[in-house]
């Protein structure tokens, strides 16, 4: 194995930029494959990686070997609901209000006694919390609107019950 100056010279002297280019647009075309991409193993990703075998073995650089490991695939069964019903109905969008989670389970969770406060008028500042029950489960603070974003409105309701 070379190392230092000889390897670098041995590097610069095998890598053309032309061949890069080459390669990146096989990558390219295996990645659009099926019209997908090439992210996951579900996607194309061994035929990526069977492209890279084949050119180290063609081009006699290493002996290449694989090692086969189970990966999770999380997959999205149906679009996630998220609403509360009382006292007032009030339904939350999809991937703006709310997303789903990657680990969440089977997606279904229904918890009717739970206890939830909705923070009055943006939920900015800590006077939007200031009238929350004791006994209550979980605090909605309104994503949309407002002068601030959720990470201030997060900061604000603690500062009510984190004092």
């Amino acid at each position: 194995m070379l190392s230092g100056e000889a390897a670098t010279t041995q590097l610069t002297t095998a890598v053309k930029t032309a061949n890069v280019f080459t390669h990146l647009d096989n990558f390219y075309a295996i990645a659009q494959l099926d019209g997908k991409n090439s992210r996951s193993v579900k996607n194309n990703y061994n035929q990526s990686a069977a492209y890279v075998i084949e050119q180290l073995e063609a081009n006699g650089v290493c002996t290449p070997w694989t090692q086969h490991f189970y990966v999770p695939v999380h997959t999205e069964l149906q679009k996630p609901a998220l609403a509360l019903v009382s006292p007032t109905d009030l339904p939350y969008l999809h991937n703006v209000d709310f997303i789903g989670m990657r680990y969440g389970g089977s997606g279904v969770f229904v918890n009717v006694s739970a206890a939830f406060y909705v923070a009055q008028n943006d939920g900015c500042v800590a006077e939007d919390y200031a009238d929350i029950p004791e006994d209550v489960d979980v605090i909605v603070g309104v994503v949309r609107g407002g002068d601030c974003d959720i990470y201030a409105k997060a900061l604000a309701a603690q500062t009510v019950f984190c004092t």
